[in-house]
């Protein structure tokens, strides 16, 4: 199975990287001197809320650091990508029309760069999904959690990296 490709900003990329580095060594320093205080600071280990309480912050924040381990391999940058703006595609801004009238605009980007921006759409979501190689003017049948509707597309256009 070819590995799945990581859609990012380079900022983004920074920020991940940047955050790796904080929680290794909350991981490797931080957490192993809470685990050594709580387990010296008095009651056996089996009966000791403080030493079960930092084992679980080790098991969450090894968690946390494989999974943005994870988002940090086979990175591409979406600067990168030949983009045209013309249609649904990574590094396009889609500006939609729901039937009720409520008019919005995504950025579709990739998972990791909705971690720091709340206007952007991972390109792997399901609308995201059902939006991919549709053009302004198009009206999209789309599956949503409330139910089947017709989306207009009414912009697509090249998001501007010099802003990024």
């Amino acid at each position: 199975m070819q590995p799945r490709k990581n859609f990012m900003l380079r900022g983004t990329y920074r920020k991940l990287v940047a955050e790796h580095a904080t929680v290794e060594n909350e991981l490797k320093v931080v957490i192993p001197r809470e685990i050594k205080d709580a387990y010296s600071g008095g009651g056996e280990w089996h009966d000791n809320p403080a030493y079960d309480s930092a084992l679980e912050k080790q098991k969450n924040t090894a968690s946390r650091l494989a999974g943005l381990a994870q988002l940090l391999m086979f990175p591409v940058f979406i600067e990168d990508l030949g983009i045209n703006g013309d249609e649904v595609r990574v590094g396009t801004r889609v500006t939609l029309s729901y039937p009720d009238g409520k008019i919005v605009s995504y950025d579709i980007l990739g998972p990791a760069d909705v971690r720091y921006d709340n206007t952007a759409m991972s390109c792997f979501s399901p609308l995201a999904q059902q939006l991919m190689g549709h053009k302004a003017d198009d009206e999209v049948d789309c599956k949503l959690p409330r139910g089947k509707e017709k989306i207009l597309i009414i912009k697509v256009e090249k998001i501007n990296f010099a802003d990024s």
